[in-house]
């Protein structure tokens, strides 16, 4: 009997109607940023005007499919720059929130700085639609304040991602 009913829910899980539309809104918490270097690596996708500082990669979860004019809510990407000596990093990501989140800005986006605790598990320092006052992106004579928003809000064109290899397709 318990065959039975396991069988009819299996079968009643495709019943033929359309996915549910994708999310109107996502907030990422620290678990979403957790398996981020096995995601996607974009090479050459930093922008180095845009972002001072050493060796970047840029990591997405979801990148954009044919025809996208946007990129998807839940779509994170995440920047880890090395200092030129290597010895320290940073690592900031941008998340498509979606909804009326950031409307002034770069609609949509919310920014982080992360760090990675011990064990390796990213935790979230900051977040919002701008860096906390006084933070900095970059390192030695090449860091500038963080404004996520004055760089960002430019690429409107581009769904407000800077980076040359991460353009949305025709």
């Amino acid at each position: 009997m318990r065959g039975l009913l396991a069988l009819a829910l299996v079968a009643g899980c495709d019943d033929g109607s359309p996915p549910p539309p994708p999310a109107s809104s996502f907030i990422a918490l620290a678990r979403d940023f957790k398996e981020f270097s096995t995601w996607t690596r974009v090479e050459g996708a930093a922008a180095p005007d845009a972002h001072p500082g050493g060796e970047a990669y840029i990591y997405v979860n979801r990148p954009p499919g044919t025809g996208q004019t946007a990129f998807e809510v839940g779509t994170i990407l995440v920047r880890a720059l090395a200092s030129g000596d290597g010895t320290d990093a940073q690592i900031h990501a941008m998340v498509k929130r979606g909804g009326r989140y950031n409307a002034d800005g770069a609609a949509g986006w919310e920014w982080f700085e992360l760090a990675l605790a011990l064990d390796g598990t990213p935790i979230i320092v900051w977040r919002g639609t701008g860096a906390p006052t006084g933070a900095e992106y970059g390192f030695g004579e090449a860091a500038v304040e963080a404004d996520c928003n004055g760089c960002h809000g430019d690429a409107s064109e581009n769904d407000h991602v800077l980076s040359p290899r991460l353009r949305l397709p025709p």
